[in-house]
């Protein structure tokens, strides 16, 4: 019996057949290591200039919504202003001297103990807001001094005079207009076009009282549709500057105001203007008491139920006018927006 030997071995045929294993490299890991920090890297930066740049666009409109409520409160309290003013008495050489006061739509005039006129107060912005009496010359004719110029909308104009009686305009898809709104008087009143009587002694005309013609006004009498009628009340425009510094415009551009110690001011890059304001005080005694208008009444001494209304009797009015009126006010306020 024959016995083999057998060998478990490598083989050398086979183990010579085999190609060696190279040996991977780690330099390209790094690259993509590095490529990849670099692309977060910008995302993040991306996110935070983004981020900031909504920040910015929310803090200026944060703050022209702030200066917008305060250049409001301006206009509200100047009016308010006014009003204290002309309806306290004065104090002339230490002891308070009697007048008497009148209201109306826009101003207060003011009348001395012998019912001379003293001062009118005016309740909408002008660049005088206290028309003074004028020795020779009439009440009539001091305010009427005062009138806005009859081209008010008119080329270098524009920059000083505004429409508180622009009307708003509401249109269809069609593009007819279907209403038209006016903020304080209505010129429809006095037209019968719209299938309605005219209001009973409402009338205007574009003719000034001291002769001049005021642009944009378009009457009654001027036919056409009853939408098409206008009644502009132009006021001044009052600028505002950075550091709360009130005044207007002349017709070259530049800004005149005086600051609360009386010395000019003017407008530069350290104190820009940042808006206007502009405003219209109505008063209520102008309104008809339909309890009272139907026949005359006699006059009957006034009762006060409180301190506060006998105080109002040294600041008395003359008889059948409301010195206890509350005005209502119209404002425009236009800030100019951050850059």
């Amino acid at each position: 019996m024959k016995k083999h030997r057998v060998s478990t071995g490598p083989n050398p045929a086979q183990h010579s057949s085999k190609k060696p294993r190279k040996r991977l490299s780690n330099k390209g890991i790094a690259l993509i290591t590095v490529l990849s920090l670099l692309a977060i890297t910008t995302i993040l930066v991306a996110a935070f200039f983004s981020l900031a740049k909504v920040e910015l666009v929310s803090s200026k409109t944060y703050a022209d919504g702030i200066r917008s409520r305060q250049l409001s409160e301006t206009a509200v309290n100047i009016a308010i202003s006014q009003i204290k003013k002309a309806t306290l008495p004065p104090v002339a050489g230490g002891e308070s001297k009697f007048f008497s006061w009148t209201s109306q739509p826009g101003a207060i005039r003011k009348y001395d103990d012998a019912g001379n006129f003293f001062e009118a107060y005016k309740l909408f912005s002008d660049d005088n807001m206290v028309v003074s009496a004028t020795d020779g010359e009439s009440e009539l004719e001091d305010l009427v001094e005062d009138a806005p110029p009859g081209d008010w909308n008119q080329s270098d104009n524009i920059i000083q005079y505004v429409d508180m009686n622009s009307p708003v305009v509401r249109t269809s898809a069609s593009g007819q207009i279907d209403d038209v709104l006016f903020p304080i008087v209505d010129p429809r009143a006095a037209s019968s076009a719209a299938g309605r009587p005219p209001v009973e002694g409402f009338s205007y005309s574009e003719a000034l009282i001291n002769g001049d013609t005021l642009s944009g006004v378009k009457p009654a009498s001027s036919g056409g549709s009853p939408e098409d009628l206008r009644l502009p009340m132009p006021v001044q425009w009052l600028y505002v500057l950075e550091d709360g510094t009130l005044g207007t415009l002349d017709s070259s551009g530049d800004f005149s105001g005086e600051s609360a110690t009386g010395s000019s001011v003017s407008a530069d890059e350290d104190n820009p203007i940042v808006g206007r304001i502009a405003f219209w005080t109505d008063d209520e005694s102008s309104k008809i008491n339909i309890n009272t208008a139907s026949e005359p009444t006699h006059w009957a001494m006034p009762v006060v139920s409180s301190e506060r209304d006998r105080q109002y009797l040294h600041a008395a009015c003359p008889r059948g006018i409301s010195a206890l009126s509350r005005p209502s006010r119209h404002h425009r306020a236009q800030p100019r927006p951050l850059s």
